[in-house]
């Protein structure tokens, strides 16, 4: 009789494979991932760069305008003024040459890894990673859009215009003067919302100007709805524009909006400093009122929960209280910390960070998960990153640079001088001599350094405050 083949059980193959795909991942990743978060900084010499993964710097300008300095949004390329105005792009993943754009340039943008928007000499051109392109003349100012597909600029007549950055694409006048509050994002071209005098126009890419509203005094976009106030000074309503026209949405209301959510979500102040939410597509309703709080509420990133630091009566003691935010009103009212010496707090995202005591002396404590933990009593905070909470904690003999995760701390230097943040990693100087914490150990990386640069393309420090 033959014998019965055994087979691994399922639940095993699939350990394997995870197992398999999660090596893979671990050992291509910093490939994938390398260069997007490079290090700048300046020594007596010019500028350096330390690409992200390495442990070895290079020199790539010897005198430059350190508030021009852009890095493309791979971070493999870094652009750059000299002294001398004269702009230049190099490929620091490869550690090439750098290569002269242009010179006497007034300002640039660097877009798409390898393109670059600038102005010299009041001449808009483009260079598209092989040659120079003169895209307009007398020209005053310029963004590019979000799409990096087209620069919305105005011209020395004091006039909005438009170009696509395709090969043969003529400029388009907006007929908007520069004086124009343009209340939409400036790089949403698909639809431009402007007040000019006391009407609001909406210029639609390929379409006429249209008036969208009269006798308007200000005016805001929530979500994908355009809100406005109109009246005067004894008395002003609000009004959404819908698809049949103007709305009201509310006679209480009489303030512009003072904080608002990326998730359709806004607060807004009535003249008897009365506090509204009102959410895209519904009725505002009252929160609180502000006299009875000590700083204006703050909406969560995530546009679900509101924050009031309120004043409990007691001198120098406060509330600080959390509320779900509904459709219609606040629920879920929930006390983060009470009756202590709250300085200011900060949200950044599923985390509340908060400074307690005085200007002269702060605390820091932090609120995740239902649950409040001091971190020291004598610090302030230097950011969140995914591998721990860095600080400073001046509450022993010396000042240290700490991390605080998952409810323990490790002491990682003294005395530092300067920090930044790039990506998920930390550098910091001391003695002029810098150094990367890395895996909770300081390793030196270079002496001599003066300071970090922090170019524009990418967000260098990640807490929202």
């Amino acid at each position: 009789m033959q014998a019965k083949k055994k087979y691994m059980p399922m639940w095993i193959w699939i350990i394997v494979w995870l197992f398999i795909l999660g090596t893979l991942f671990n050992f291509v990743w910093p490939f994938l991932s390398q260069a997007k978060n490079p290090v700048f900084y300046v020594k007596a010499d010019g500028l350096y760069v330390l690409p992200e993964g390495k442990e070895k710097s290079f020199k790539i300008a010897d005198s430059i305008d350190e508030n021009d300095v852009q890095q493309s949004p791979n971070g493999k390329k870094a652009c750059f003024l000299d002294d001398n105005q004269n702009l230049y792009i190099r490929d620091i993943a490869e550690n090439k040459e750098n290569k002269f754009i242009d010179e006497n340039v007034f300002s640039y943008t660097l877009i798409n890894n390898n393109e670059i928007v600038y102005l010299k000499n009041e001449q808009m051109w483009l260079y598209d990673g092989k040659e120079n392109k003169e895209l307009d003349s007398n020209v005053n100012s310029f963004d590019v859009s979000n799409d990096t597909k087209k620069v919305i600029y105005i011209k020395n007549d004091g006039n909005y215009y438009i170009i696509g950055l395709q090969n043969g694409d003529a400029p388009e006048q907006y007929t908007i003067d520069s004086g124009a509050n343009v209340i939409s994002n400036k790089g949403e071209y698909k639809k431009f919302v402007f007040i000019e005098g006391n009407n609001v126009y909406l210029k639609e890419d390929g379409k006429e100007i249209v008036t969208i509203a009269e006798n308007v005094d200000s005016a805001f976009v929530l979500g994908k709805s355009f809100y406005y106030f109109k009246g005067n000074d004894n008395e002003k309503v609000l009004y959404k524009l819908g698809k049949k026209g103007e709305e009201e949405v509310s006679n209480v209301i009489e303030n512009e909006l003072t904080s608002w959510s990326g998730k359709g979500i806004a607060l807004l102040q009535s003249k008897n400093d009365e506090v509204y939410v009102l959410r895209e597509g519904q009725v505002p309703y009252l929160t609180v009122n502000l006299q009875n709080v000590i700083t204006r509420p703050q909406i969560s990133n995530d546009g679900k929960n509101l924050y009031v630091l309120t004043n409990n009566g007691i001198e120098n003691q406060s509330n600080l209280v959390k509320y779900k935010i509904g459709n219609d009103k606040l629920y879920g009212e929930k006390k983060v910390l009470e009756n202590a010496e709250i300085y200011t707090y900060w949200l950044n995202n599923n985390k509340i960070f908060i400074s307690t005591g005085t200007a002269e002396q702060q605390g820091l404590g932090v609120y995740k998960s239902g649950k409040y933990k001091e971190i020291t009593k004598s610090g302030y905070l230097l950011g969140d990153l995914k591998n721990g909470i860095y600080y400073i904690d001046e509450s022993g003999a010396e000042t240290t640079l700490n991390k605080y995760y998952m409810g323990s701390v490790k002491k990682i230097d003294t005395q530092i001088v300067n920090y930044g943040f790039f990506g998920e990693n930390l550098f910091y100087t001391k003695n002029q001599d810098l150094y990367w914490s890395k895996n909770d150990k300081s390793k030196k990386i270079d002496t001599g350094v003066e300071h970090f640069v922090f170019p524009s393309g990418l967000p260098q420090f990640p807490l929202s405050i």
